[in-house]
């Protein structure tokens, strides 16, 4: 349910953590730049994820099927690296949101 994330890893893969049925928070860390496309897919017992300022793209459908999920951004707006489709279920996002 919790997963640690090495400094040497940079980008959370196409389809990295899809299906994961145990999974249920997840903290983008500060040297990640990037989210793959279906990253997050169908992780349906996701409830958070916080996405730090950092993150300059977000691939299509990265958080696709998270029925559950609630988005954290230190962003402000959505930057213009993410896709358009990022959250396609239009799941509830907290812009500029701080620790």
């Amino acid at each position: 349910s919790s997963i640690v994330i090495p400094s040497s890893i940079e980008k959370v893969e196409k389809s990295a953590f899809f299906g994961c049925s145990s999974l249920t928070s997840f903290v983008i860390p500060d040297h990640m730049t990037s989210i793959g496309e279906y990253a997050f897919c169908n992780c349906s017992k996701l409830t958070n994820i916080l996405i730090p300022d950092n993150v300059i793209t977000i691939d299509r459908y990265a958080f696709w099927g998270c029925s559950m999920l609630s988005i954290y951004c230190e962003a402000k707006i959505r930057p213009d690296g993410w896709s358009q489709y990022w959250n396609p279920d239009n799941r509830p996002v907290e812009w500029e949101y701080s620790q």
